[in-house]
């Protein structure tokens, strides 16, 4: 499902990054996730929250992938893992 909805090179890049475990979680709820991601140029923070059935993502990084970059396509993929979904 993630990968409908963001840029196909944005998914594979989170994807690898989630399998090379470059994603640790700071916090998790119901509706929000906070993480952190080591990308190729550093560490990225990221905070992705659920409101009203939307995900709303913001990330330190300045990539213009849209809606949600390649560390958070990475963060959300790990909850996925953690939670089972996978």
């Amino acid at each position: 499902m993630i990968s409908s909805v963001v840029e196909p090179n944005a998914f594979q890049i989170g994807k690898q990054y989630q399998a090379e475990r470059r994603v640790q979680m700071t916090d998790a709820s119901d509706t929000e996730v906070t993480s952190s991601v080591m990308g190729n140029s550093g560490l990225y923070e990221q905070t992705i929250r659920l409101i009203d059935g939307h995900l709303e993502a913001k990330c330190s990084c300045t990539l213009s992938e849209q809606p949600i970059c390649r560390h958070g396509v990475a963060a959300l993929l790990g909850v996925a893992i953690r939670i089972g979904y996978f």
